[in-house]
């Protein structure tokens, strides 16, 4: 066998070794897109020869853990990336694994909190929203909640786990709530807020109206709308949309005596209902102005809109348990 043959030989005989990198790449590309370091780094940076990893690259390091392995603990991290090279879309070859432990981790978030989540979360949203282009004119507030297992510490102004109205049906386990804003056109989250487990929404979009809008209005100035359900629609809340230079958009609760009556007044879709959406007429809902209503402070101008295509999505066939035979229907109104 020739000299020539024996490289080939062993060549062919290598393995060839791969990793799954999954999300990471993608996840610093975006960070490095829009300059997310710089921020991270200017807010909350780490100075010192005992620092082994930039706060930048901590927070990189745990949203990738976060969207590969979710409902993995900090003590999972190291372990996570110990067989990764996640050197590479950090840009710094000497981390290594065993510099993610529980304290270096813990230091961050205890930073953030310092500085302010909500402050945190505004400032790099606004970056994604400049850098996107985005013209946001309107916002939209709604809220979510998480079950947890653990039990809450009990500090100044911290939000609670606590037993309350559970959107994940965990009824049993005590929960955080979550409320977001968000850009109504792109649907981008601009800014969010963890708020007690048992608070209703009309005393979080409260919350929310009088501290968060200020700090989104400082910093998108062309912001013209606030929407959200039923739970914006008290005196309070109006008040201080209005107060800061916006139009609030809503739904008035049913309960409203106007309302009911604007209900009973017009239970048939008569000519007077006009069509939405012109572009696409088959499945638009239809609507018309109706008297003004009066909340609190503020008088809103109101409108009564029905929809076919809604009604028919919110039927559902619920089965009786006695009786797999047994059906019956529950329908919403107009």
């Amino acid at each position: 066998m020739s000299d020539q043959d024996f490289f080939f030989d062993e060549v062919i005989s290598e393995k060839i070794l791969h990793k799954d990198l999954g999300v990471g790449p993608l996840i610093a590309g975006a960070f490095d897109f829009f300059e997310i370091k710089d921020i991270i780094n200017k807010l909350i940076g780490k100075v010192g020869s005992h620092v082994k990893i930039n706060s930048a690259d901590i927070l990189q390091i745990m949203v990738t853990q976060l969207l590969s392995a979710p409902y993995q603990s900090l003590n999972g991290t190291e372990d996570f990336f110990r067989n990764l090279p996640f050197q590479c879309w950090v840009n710094d070859a000497t981390i290594k694994a065993e510099h993610l432990n529980r304290s270096t981790l813990a230091r961050f978030l205890d930073d953030v909190h310092e500085y302010g989540p909500e402050k945190l979360f505004l400032k790099l949203s606004y970056r994604i929203a400049t850098a996107l282009g985005l013209k946001v004119e309107e916002l939209h507030i709604d809220s979510t909640s998480f079950h947890y297992d653990g039990k809450s510490i009990a500090e100044e102004d911290a939000p609670l786990l606590l037993h309350g109205y559970s959107r994940d049906h965990r009824q049993d386990l005590i929960q955080i709530n979550n409320v977001g804003l968000c850009d109504g056109i792109s649907k981008l989250m601009l800014y969010n807020k963890s708020v007690s487990g048992n608070e209703n929404d009309n005393k979080s979009f409260l919350r929310i109206a009088n501290q968060g809008l200020p700090l989104l209005r400082e910093q998108f100035k062309e912001l013209k709308y606030f929407g959200g359900d039923s739970a914006l629609c008290t005196p309070d809340i109006l008040d201080s949309i209005v107060a800061q230079g916006l139009h609030a958009v809503t739904r008035i609760p049913d309960k409203i005596k106007e309302v009911k009556q604007a209900f009973k007044d017009n239970v048939e879709v008569d000519d007077t209902f006009e069509i939405i959406y012109k572009d696409d007429e088959e499945n638009s809902p239809k609507g018309k102005w109706i008297a003004d209503i009066t909340i609190g402070n503020q008088r809103m101008k109101c409108a009564i809109v029905t929809s076919e295509g809604r009604r028919s999505s919110k039927e559902k066939s619920v089965v009786n348990l006695g009786s797999v035979d047994s059906f019956f229907k529950v329908s919403s109104e107009t």
